[in-house]
């Protein structure tokens, strides 16, 4: 335990195991805060459960000069709900005007990215985007797209570098994709997409995977042929000043699939008049060349070199 004094106010600074029994103990003597957002007690809960919360991590739970709490609510939920203890450091005798009016839960936080940028990593913006879309079809969340490709998908620091941990080889495709983009100023598939299909496509099927990448890049497809009609979305989505002309981030990947989908299965020379995905449908899953769901534990996940392109 320390004392600290500060403008004749005196602080109790103390490091403590806080239990189950003792947040809900905490919790009864709280000062008047924002009300409780349970879908951030859950991603709390479900970053404990994981091992990613780390204990002594500077952060702080705070009492006023009441000895009432001002700043943890959620942290205290997160051990009633795990019934994992934390050890932290806690902060005695802030006055509740100075947490309420200046500059606490005012810190901007670091975004993934940042976060990747700091660890040395290149291009972190197109890697984020990529290990994003890994996050969502190893945890079979393909079906919160229908709900915006933010909600319910809880990815973060922690996520991010298990996945980086799990695929050592990402950062080439990463490398490539991003100089494939720059290169290729007809290019319509976003770099963070072809991060994504260049790296997962030949894990399923290397020969398929790699041929409908080239096609997908090289825009050689026959025309009205899926890939063509795909191609030609998204470069009408990219070109457009008419709002209902573009597409979200969800689209693109759910038509992507569909293509995918066609072309694995031999359906590729077939025509069609549209590629399109509406979000009163189930989200398509990717398959393999028998038309069977590829699930991302499904593969056995190696280290290949990147499909070779004349362009590079």
């Amino acid at each position: 335990m320390s004392f600290l004094t500060y403008e004749g106010i005196s602080y109790e600074i103390t490091i403590e195991k806080i239990d189950a029994d003792t947040a809900k103990k905490y919790l009864k003597n709280p000062a008047p805060q924002r009300k409780i957002d349970n879908e951030h007690v859950n991603k709390l809960a479900q970053m404990q459960k994981k091992g990613d919360w780390k204990n002594l991590n500077g952060d702080t739970i705070v009492f006023n000069d009441k000895n009432q709490l001002t700043d943890g609510q959620h942290r205290m939920k997160m051990v009633i709900k795990t019934g994992i203890p934390i050890v932290i450091f806690v902060v005695r005798g802030v006055s509740h005007k100075a947490k309420l009016y200046c500059s606490k839960d005012h810190n901007k936080p670091r975004t993934t990215q940042q976060s990747l940028q700091i660890l040395g990593y290149k291009n972190a913006n197109t890697f984020t985007a990529v290990l994003r879309m890994l996050f969502v079809w190893k945890n079979g969340l393909e079906q919160q797209y229908s709900k915006g490709i933010n909600k319910g998908v809880y990815f973060n620091d922690f996520e991010a570098l298990r996945l980086l941990d799990e695929h050592p080889a990402l950062d080439s495709y990463i490398g490539m994709a991003r100089k494939l983009y720059r290169k290729q100023k007809y290019l319509q598939v976003k770099a963070k997409y072809m991060g994504f299909y260049c790296y997962v496509l030949p894990q399923i099927n290397h020969e398929i995977g790699n041929e409908f990448v080239n096609i997908l890049i090289e825009k050689l497809p026959s025309e009205n042929t899926p890939i063509d009609v795909l191609l030609r979305r998204l470069a009408l989505a990219y070109a457009s000043k008419n709002p209902a002309d573009r597409i979200l981030m969800s689209d693109t990947i759910a038509m992507i699939n569909k293509t995918w989908n066609l072309y694995v299965t031999s359906q590729h020379t077939n025509t069609v008049r549209s590629i399109v995905w509406r979000y009163n449908e189930k989200f398509p899953a990717l398959i393999n060349e028998y038309g069977e769901k590829v699930n991302y534990n499904d593969i056995t996940w190696r280290k290949i070199e990147p499909v070779k392109l004349q362009n590079l």
